[in-house]
């Protein structure tokens, strides 16, 4: 029994019972009574126009294919060739020029759909035609539009559609001999001049459409649109119903020449097929009224059933997208919409979960500039190294340069690899190693270098460049003129315990110079660089940043000066197991 109720509570039953019992009648008399006697009228009175006009199409169609045959055969025709063989002022051009217009005269008279037929000499500049209608009206046009049809070099094969001042013609032109053309010319209203002309004045006048839809005859239908033309063409049947831009219904039929670019169209207004159909008429007229009620009794039927839980659907989700996310909806309703609202209750309940894809692409982003900021600081350490290459060659110390090469090579090796996110330490130290000992070239005798490791924090994954920068800002600003000995330290240590929260790593670089003034000391400690220096630290500045975007708050950098002299930076990195080689292979 529970069942069989959950069965009639479905949105799918309610629907197709009221719409059988609503819509069945009235549209079962509707389409048994009116619309099977008028489609049998349309389908007998359309197929029978269709076999005429396709059987007048494949009349003009031979019509055609004998005008290119006789085209063709004036290759043989002795006159014709002779019109290239003399100059025009010639008696024998006049005489062959008189054959081939006598010719072309008298056999226009055997193709009454041609209008003009004509040959051109291009060396000569002559035309001659055979005309059945206005002769210079014609030379004259066929003239103008000479020159444009020949640069089309048209296919033996094809027949062309060309446009004069009066209309749309019909054309075709091959090339006889070099520079010796023969063509055909035919008004689009010729074409259909025959089946116009039967049985004296009728409705049902014939049209020459493009393969555009656009039409090419003078005359053109009241029903007539390139709409109209969507709904038939030549890729579809012979016949079809159209509705004209004025809302008249027509039998639109036709028939597509197989010779030409072209179809040949009819349009029968359906209201003259059904005059005698008044009874089905009246069926038609009351159609609106049954329709309206049918709608009435649907949009009752749809509010209750389908508007009202859409309603409530739309409401709750209102709610949610303005981040109530306690919204909840009532679940009374068809089975496939309690379905949706238990999927929206429970979308809303779980909806804070997915904050990790924000979260995730918000680490995408951060990892974009990482990667920027990173290839920021290369050309910074390419342009000191150039200019310690650039100082030795000064002073021609020729074998420090030699040895400054090596360091160079081992620089420059771990320069162009980078564009890892993660080393270990001790690929780290092995490049600040390369960068004072070609430091130390430069200043002999005025630099020391110190590295202390403890326990195994050499293997563990930090970011490349993060301890460089502050070596290389020793040396540039630590130094001090005088006899003394300038010395670099860096140690790394593991911390954990009291004063800390967490284990650290603390990496400590520190020298016995001059130390930072209390201004520089205040614009480190603000992390205000950019602001206050520009580009002058850019390589620290890259640190700090990096440093925040890889660890956020649990990193940090510590700016001081010794007791007795001499800066100390501090770097203070989260300790963590998985540090170790995992994150630097994988970078």
């Amino acid at each position: 029994m529970a069942g069989l109720r959950t069965f009639f509570n479905s949105l799918h039953v309610h629907f197709l019972l009221v719409l059988f019992l609503v819509i069945t009648p009235p549209v079962y008399l509707f389409y048994q009574n009116n619309l099977y006697a008028m489609n049998q009228i349309r389908h007998q009175v359309s197929e029978s126009t269709s076999n005429l006009l396709t059987a007048y199409a494949r009349n003009m169609d031979r019509t055609l294919l004998e005008t290119q045959k006789y085209l063709v055969k004036l290759r043989d025709v002795t006159d014709v060739t002779l019109l290239n063989a003399y100059p025009q002022d010639s008696d024998e051009y006049r005489l062959a020029r008189k054959g081939v217009s006598d010719k072309l005269s008298a056999d226009i008279g055997f193709y009454n759909q041609i209008d003009a037929l004509f040959v051109y000499s291009a060396s000569n500049d002559d035309m001659l035609i055979g005309s059945n209608t206005n002769y210079y009206t014609t030379m004259n046009e066929i003239k103008e539009r000479l020159p444009n049809l020949l640069n089309q070099k048209q296919n033996t094969s094809d027949w062309s559609i060309a446009r004069t001042g009066r209309g749309y013609v019909l054309t075709k032109i091959i090339e006889l001999n070099a520079g010796l053309y023969a063509g055909a010319w035919i008004e689009m209203d010729t074409l259909t001049r025959s089946w116009n002309v039967q049985d004296g004045e009728r409705t049902d006048r014939a049209m020459v459409v493009g393969g555009q839809g656009e039409v090419l005859t003078q005359y053109v239908h009241a029903g007539w649109s390139n709409r109209a033309y969507g709904l038939w063409n030549g890729s579809r049947p012979s016949y079809a119903a159209v509705e004209s831009d004025n809302g008249m219904k027509y039998l639109a039929i036709g028939s597509t020449s197989s010779n030409a670019p072209l179809s040949y169209v009819v349009l029968i207004e359906e209201n003259r097929l059904l005059d005698n159909l008044t009874y089905y008429q009246r069926t038609v007229y009351w159609t609106p009224a049954a329709v309206l009620v049918i709608l009435l009794l649907y949009f009752m039927f749809y509010r209750n059933i389908i508007y009202r839980p859409i309603k409530r659907m739309i409401f709750g989700m209102k709610r949610l997208s303005h981040g109530q996310f306690d919204i909840r909806l009532q679940e009374k309703a068809s089975n496939e919409f309690r379905f949706l609202m238990q999927s929206f209750n429970h979308m809303a309940a779980e909806i804070e979960h997915l904050k990790i894809s924000v979260y995730d692409e918000q680490l995408r982003a951060k990892n974009a500039e990482f990667k920027h900021l990173q290839a920021q600081i290369n050309p910074h350490f390419y342009m000191n190294s150039m200019n310690v290459v650039y100082s030795l060659a000064e002073i021609r110390e020729y074998s420090l340069i030699q040895q400054m090469a090596v360091h160079l090579v081992d620089y420059f090796r771990f320069a162009t690899r980078t564009n890892r996110s993660l080393i270990t330490l001790e690929e780290e130290l092995l490049h600040i190693r390369s960068y004072m000992e070609i430091q130390k070239l430069r200043f002999p005798g005025k630099l020391a270098f110190e590295c202390h490791v403890y326990d195994r924090l050499g293997e563990m994954a930090v970011p490349p460049l993060m301890v460089q920068p502050f070596v290389e800002n020793a040396v540039k600003h630590g130094m001090m003129n005088g006899s003394s000995v300038f010395t670099v330290s860096v140690e790394a240590r593991l911390e954990s315990g009291s004063p800390y929260d967490q284990p650290f790593v603390i990496i400590t670089v520190t020298d016995n110079g001059r130390g930072f003034t209390q201004e520089s000391l205040h614009v480190l400690s603000e992390n205000k660089l950019e602001e206050s220096w520009g580009d002058s630290h850019l390589g620290i500045w890259n640190v700090l940043n990096r440093l925040q975007i890889k660890y956020g708050d649990s990193a940090r950098v510590r700016f001081a000066n010794g007791e007795d002299s001499g800066a100390v930076v501090t770097i203070f990195l989260p300790y963590r197991e998985q540090a170790f080689h995992a994150d630097a292979e994988g970078a």
